[in-house]
């Protein structure tokens, strides 16, 4: 109580906001885009349409789990963002989704705006038989994540990359490192290739089951990948075609 008693006023009344705040957290429709693309262009900046947004959130060709928005009167304020996509977890199709987007709009900060709508999207994901979700959060969303949403980490993401050219080299060095990728490059077995545009008539190769050994991947289906490659608008996806087409 001593403690308490000690208390600033202002932070008293801080605290007094961050447990009613005035937003409230809705399931998103397709009419709430133009509120969303609004809410995307303050925090993030502009760059996206309102077709984008239609395909990421509401137009995947599986049950689709639209955002959970905080909405204050009619204003986004707002957003946590899953992408509904099928899975295969030990040997068995499921429905997952990934989480995506979250976002609050800067006058909104430090009310646990996004711990609640992840926590109202994921009851609804329960509730429609959605069986987990995963992401890959940057340094700033880990800690919410594995603190607060009850996350587990499961393994840290490989990335591979094949240099075409030398970079942040001083130009003596820059040319020779140049020759050494080239000539490792021409050493490969690949001879022939044909790349192209992805459209939407471009006929995808489903790839090869995954080992046994993998208890838990995307299930890259024909449609799957239809949608996240072929019907993005403004996708610029290419194609990469060796041997017999």
């Amino acid at each position: 109580m001593q403690a308490m008693a000690g208390r600033r006023k202002s932070q008293m009344s801080h605290e007094a906001a961050v447990v009613s705040p005035r937003w409230t957290p809705v399931l998103a429709t397709r009419d709430d885009l133009p509120k969303i693309l609004a809410l995307y262009e303050q925090v993030w900046g502009p760059g996206r349409s309102l077709d984008y947004l239609g395909w990421k959130l509401f137009d995947a060709p599986f049950e689709p789990l639209p955002p959970m928005l905080a909405m204050d009167g009619d204003a986004c304020v707002g957003l946590y963002a899953v992408v509904a996509t099928p899975m295969i977890l030990d040997g068995q199709p499921i429905m997952g989704c990934q989480s995506v987007d979250t976002m609050t709009h800067p006058d909104y900060r430090r009310q646990n705006m996004s711990v609640t709508l992840a926590r109202a999207c994921y009851e609804v994901a329960k509730r429609r038989g959605f069986r987990l979700v995963y992401g890959m959060p940057n340094e700033n969303s880990y800690p919410m994540f594995m603190k607060h949403l009850d996350w587990v980490k499961t393994d840290d993401m490989l990335r591979w990359v094949r240099p075409l050219a030398a970079r942040r080299l001083p130009a003596f060095l820059a040319e020779p490192a140049n020759r050494i990728i080239r000539a490792h490059a021409l050493r490969g077995e690949i001879r022939s290739a044909i790349v192209s545009r992805v459209t939407a008539e471009t006929r995808f190769v489903v790839p090869r089951a995954m080992p046994v050994a993998a208890r838990c991947h995307v299930d890259k289906s024909a449609a799957w990948l239809q949608w996240r490659y072929a019907a993005e608008p403004g996708g610029a996806y290419q194609t990469y075609l060796t041997g017999d087409p």
